[in-house]
């Protein structure tokens, strides 16, 4: 949809640089050229790409962390809980193991005995 510049003006422009140095120590020679430009345009919030991208990510990074912690929560309680299980399992039949056994060994007995 076009909206003319007078129904809707940006607040600020954007001045992007590509330089194969430092960027942060370009940034001097970058606020003389503009003050030969326009000695009334302000320069602020100098920063690099990489800080950009890095603040724009930044939600996703917090909700992508709390998902992986959420997640090895949930394979940990997992875990606990299969474990729980199996020494329920066993503690419960613990008794029937010792009967079977003894059964077992009175059954050897007795054939030999025989």
């Amino acid at each position: 949809m076009y909206l003319p510049y007078a129904q809707r003006p940006e607040r600020g422009f954007f001045l992007v640089v590509h330089t194969a140095a430092d960027p942060l120590a370009a940034s001097e020679a970058v606020r003389s050229a503009v003050r030969r430009l326009d000695a009334g345009l302000p320069l602020a919030n100098v920063t690099t790409m990489e800080r950009l991208v890095a603040a724009g990510t930044r939600e996703r990074r917090a909700a992508g962390a709390a998902l992986a912690g959420f997640s090895a929560a949930a394979v940990l309680l997992a875990a606990l809980g299969l474990c729980a299980l199996v020494a329920h399992a066993a503690r419960d039949r613990t008794s029937e193991i010792g009967a079977r056994n003894a059964s077992r060994i009175d059954a050897v007995t007795a054939l030999r005995s025989e």
